[in-house]
């Protein structure tokens, strides 16, 4: 069973006296034989990344139990040299880790075979034995429950220009902004086991917050950068104390926009780089313009655009390829169908579905205006009036009961509707807790039958009380 690519990843200690470089001259003395290194030298963690001739895996395992010990983390990224898929493991003294980069399924449960039994030799070897019983479980239990965890996991294609993404993604906004308070403790766990069981699509802004959003961001990404598919936007301008400045989008705004980002999440690109709101007062072709010149700076891969009509889409697509326009879509908000959705089918744009469970209110959890925090927005929103609950939450009761029958929950249930559509969608969910992360996450093996989203299209056709902003 061979690997044709190996990251090595530690972490730097004040104990330390061994390094990337050190490691690399070490393996170049070995059959292993790398023949591509890349070197990433940074505060806190080196990385090296290798390709080999897929020999000398045994000298390998041997310097790495020589020269870096357990009371050091180092992590590995894993490549299958057979089907491109990616595997990460965490290593710590007393405990391993793994999380997965790519879909994993039950029937290869055996890829992991061979660095699973040279993870037990080292353990075995540098564990105690009352310790060691208690490790081996959770070591065993972590793997059932990372294959169990992504056995249908779903990978979507946004645009035509290479974007890959999770179709459950990370909405982060409500860590920082909009529903009240909240931990960052806790939001950095949330971000934490994010990574781990593979939904790396993160989508920020600079105005959550404001701007702490991606401060926040920033303390997650540390060590994990190349991971995470990291999406941010510009365009709705607000000062430091909150107070707004209206939408901008002309070219100066726009880079500067990007560079304070940049900045903030301490990383030096951006993955996928939205226009929040459109300007009014700027032409669509000098905004996108101006995030062309960020592409071909190297500081944004990919570009998209929210809350766009098909003209101005089609129009900001002969300037520079969109990749994705994310808009809100869900069983309540299914304003896009008409005229949005056929327009970025023609023109290969995928689409990123943001408030898909509508702002919460399809999980049942909001019966009344009192369900919400005094500092919660949506008590100014036109679809959390008591009036508009009330006549609303007979959708959410069907839902519910939909959920009954098929044992999942009701936000699950709101999920799965969306991941059925037949477009090329990824949504976004945002959470403050990793009990819900775990829960949107696994919507992936829910399965609507005909009956379900008949039920569901009859019961939208009487419409929806209340505007969406």
């Amino acid at each position: 069973m061979g690997y044709e690519k190996e990251i090595i990843v530690f972490k730097k200690t004040e104990f330390s006296k061994f390094s990337a470089i050190d490691l690399l001259d070490s393996l170049k003395q070995t059959s292993w034989e790398p023949t591509l290194s890349v070197i990433n030298r940074g505060n806190d963690f080196d990385w090296i990344q290798l390709a080999s001739n897929n020999e000398g895996h045994a000298e390998f395992i041997k310097i790495i139990e020589d020269k870096i010990k357990l009371n050091e983390y180092i992590g590995f990224i894993l490549k299958n040299s057979s089907n491109d898929r990616f595997v990460t493991v965490n290593m710590y003294k007393e405990r391993i880790s793994f999380s997965l980069l790519i879909m994993r399924t039950e029937n290869e449960l055996e890829w992991f075979e061979w660095y699973y039994d040279n993870l037990i030799k080292k353990a075995n070897s540098l564990i105690d034995k009352a310790s060691r019983i208690e490790w081996r479980t959770n070591f065993d239990n972590g793997i059932i429950k990372l294959i169990e965890f992504n056995k249908n996991m779903k990978q979507i294609n946004l645009g035509s220009q290479g974007l890959r993404v999770p179709a459950i993604g990370l909405g982060c906004m409500g860590m920082s902004d909009f529903y009240g308070s909240s931990s960052e403790v806790e939001n950095l766990r949330v971000l934490n086991h994010a990574a781990e069981i593979g939904c790396t699509f993160w989508d920020t802004a600079d105005m959550y917050g404001p701007f702490t959003n991606e401060l926040l961001l920033s303390k997650a990404l540390k060590g994990r950068r190349d991971q995470i598919t990291l999406a941010t936007k510009f365009g709705v301008s607000r000062k430091e104390d909150g107070s707004w400045q209206g939408i901008k989008g002309n070219a100066d705004y726009v880079k500067a926009c990007c560079e304070a980002s940049l900045k903030r999440l301490g990383t030096d690109y951006i993955d996928l780089y939205f226009q929040h709101r459109l300007d009014p007062q700027t032409p669509i072709e000098e905004t996108v313009g101006a995030m062309a010149e960020l592409v071909k700076a190297g500081k944004v891969r990919y570009i998209g655009l929210s809350e766009a009509d098909p003209e101005t889409i089609a129009r900001a697509h002969q300037v520079h390829p969109i990749s994705a326009l994310q808009t809100e879509y869900s069983l309540w908000s299914r304003d896009v169908e008409a005229d949005i959705l056929p327009t970025i089918q023609q023109l290969n744009i995928g689409f990123v579905a943001y408030s898909p469970l509508g702002r919460g209110f399809l999980s049942g959890a909001i019966r009344s205006r009192s369900d919400l925090d005094p500092s919660d927005w949506r008590l100014e929103n036109p679809r959390f009036s008591e009036e508009a609950i009330s006549q609303n939450i007979r959708l959410a009761d069907v839902v519910t009961e939909i959920a009954k029958e098929l044992g999942a929950t009701a936000a699950q249930v709101a999920l799965a509707w969306l991941l059925s559509r037949k477009i090329p969608l990824a949504t976004i969910p945002g959470t403050r807790s990793i009990e819900r992360l775990e829960e949107n996450w696994a919507a992936q093996n829910i399965t609507l039958q005909a009956e379900h989203l008949d039920r569901l299209e009859f019961l939208i056709q009487e419409g929806v009380a209340g505007n969406r902003y």
